[in-house]
């Protein structure tokens, strides 16, 4: 690890804690987006969520919220590639072999055109290669934002244009909101059952 290692207690704290928030969203997602909309992309920033979230809110409320959330994320993406340098790639790789050659070459791509690539696509795979080429936070973070900003109002106005055919599906779990949660709940309880699992099984596959 390079010397950012200091700060991985904290980076791995805000991946955890991220995560935690997501699958609570996930779990509360139709009683949120009657109850609390912006509470749920707070939460749960999936692109089903922010469209939804669109056509019940205003603009300005919901970029900010979305911004600040997925930057978190993104946040932590640059720290570990940070921190763990060529590393990270490798990790990348073996978890995605199949991918590795694409991998290759987006590393390539950032090496020579990373502060474009990070507007363009401000997503957690450009945010650790952001980390893992060295990209000060000075620069990463900017160029972050102003892709976010860019992503998340067209997210807003892509809802916003779909407003009157989703109103019965906001109608519906409106008079649905229990029965739908329960049902959110279960799916993301057997999901999380489920990679537990098959992520157990792969350590004992690979430690016999």
């Amino acid at each position: 690890m390079r010397p950012g290692r200091k700060y991985l207690p904290v980076v791995l704290a805000g991946a955890a804690g991220l995560s935690v928030a997501s699958a609570i969203g996930m779990a509360l997602a139709p009683t949120l987006l009657v109850h609390s909309p912006l509470g749920l992309i707070a939460l749960s920033p999936l692109g089903r969520h922010l469209v939804l979230v669109a056509t019940v809110t205003s603009v300005v409320p919901f970029v900010a919220v979305a911004v600040v959330r997925r930057a978190l994320g993104a946040l932590t993406s640059y720290g570990m590639g940070f921190i763990y340098g060529e590393r990270m790639l490798h990790w990348m790789k073996e978890k995605a072999p199949r991918y590795s050659g694409l991998v290759d070459k987006l590393e390539r791509g950032f090496q020579r055109a990373g502060p474009a690539l990070l507007f363009v696509f401000p997503g957690v795979t450009f945010s650790a290669l952001a980390g893992i080429e060295g990209m000060r936070l000075r620069y990463f973070v900017p160029t972050l934002t102003a892709g976010l900003t860019v992503w998340m109002t067209a997210f807003y106005y892509v809802g916003d244009a779909f407003r009157d055919r989703l109103a019965p599906v906001m109608t519906w779990l409106s008079a649905n909101m229990i029965a739908a949660t329960v049902i959110s709940l279960a799916v993301v309880l057997v999901y999380e059952i489920h990679r537990r699992t098959r992520a157990k099984g792969a350590g004992a596959q690979r430690n016999p």
